[in-house]
């Protein structure tokens, strides 16, 4: 039942990541980097993620729920660190761009 809303709103930033992605690079190589960070997204969400649970549920003694909540916990931190290291050369490079 939570599901559905929790997927919505755990898609929610992709458009704001894609956005912010053309807004920093200059026009002529905008088509290369949108293809470059969609790639980069798919090779992470699509081929890294699954393969990271499916390791961990057969070393870990919780199986596939442990592994889940493991790799949820881990990406959520690494979310985070990330945002917080990229905010500063983010800002710096809108600014430069105005």
């Amino acid at each position: 039942a939570l599901y559905a809303p929790f997927t919505f709103a755990a898609a929610m930033p992709y458009g704001g990541a894609a956005a912010a992605v053309q807004d920093i690079t200059p026009g002529r190589m905008r088509g290369q980097f949108s293809a470059l960070f969609l790639l980069g997204l798919n090779l992470m969400g699509i081929g890294l993620g699954p393969t990271a649970v499916a390791g961990f549920a057969t070393l870990l003694p919780g199986g596939l729920a442990s592994a889940l909540a493991l790799i949820a916990a881990g990406s959520a931190i690494c979310s985070a660190l990330l945002l917080w290291r990229g905010r500063r050369p983010y800002l710096a490079a809108m600014a430069q761009a105005d």
